[in-house]
């Protein structure tokens, strides 16, 4: 027996992203900044990552992205 699909689940699901879904984003480029290590790359590649997850974290006080580096 096939079962409907559930009318009301795309709406739900854009609802939730719209909602949830920057602070989803936001904690996980949070994340990415706390545990981000240079390893063997150089120097400049570990720059540009750190700059491009920067970029995208717009409330991050300046002490705390430099602590972070």
């Amino acid at each position: 027996m096939m079962r409907e699909p559930l009318s009301w689940e795309p709406p739900l699901m854009g609802e939730l992203r719209a909602h949830f879904g920057d602070n989803m984003q936001v904690r996980y480029v949070e994340f990415e900044i706390c545990t981000i290590r240079q390893g063997n790359r150089p120097v400049m590649e570990y720059i540009r990552e750190f700059q491009r997850l920067v970029g995208r974290l717009r409330q991050w006080l300046e002490q705390l992205l430099a602590y972070y580096f």
